[in-house]
């Protein structure tokens, strides 16, 4: 039902909704992430922050909350948390392909190739023919020569 209201827009009422799922349990990941997803709509990213990081908190394998704190690290300049955040999901998943490109991205972003090489090993491992995977490695092997 609340996200029925996010889809329709009505934000007002999603906040109260999502509060309410917090106040009932404290410890629902899926209501942190709603609230901060609502917060982000009326433009309160400090509060959004918090709401994903206690989500995060909760449940390192929120995928959502996870995705979200990369995207938003990356529009607000907090590569490290975007980076701590998906090293924990990453850390506590089988595998996931599309997260660890996701990773790759903000490491590279943050200045940590040798990082970011490691987590391309990793992905490669699983994956051999990950096309987009061994292109990224690819441009990284030749930046660095340029360097």
């Amino acid at each position: 039902m609340v996200l029925l209201e996010v889809q329709r827009g009505d934000y007002d009422k999603s906040l109260y909704c999502f509060r309410k799922a917090v106040e009932i349990n404290p410890e629902n990941d899926k209501a942190w992430v709603g609230l901060a997803m609502v917060h982000s709509q009326f433009g309160d990213m400090e509060l959004a922050w918090a709401n994903i990081e206690t989500a995060i908190d909760i449940n390192p394998q929120n995928r959502t909350a996870v995705h979200l704190a990369a995207n938003w690290g990356l529009r607000d300049g907090k590569l490290q948390k975007a980076i701590e955040a998906l090293q924990g999901y990453l850390a506590s998943v089988e595998e996931d392909e599309d997260m660890s490109l996701v990773l790759i991205n903000l490491l590279c972003s943050a200045g940590q190739v040798d990082q970011a090489m490691l987590e391309i090993e990793r992905v490669l491992l699983w994956n051999p023919d990950h096309a987009e995977v061994r292109s990224l490695k690819k441009k990284i092997i030749a930046s660095q020569k340029v360097a």
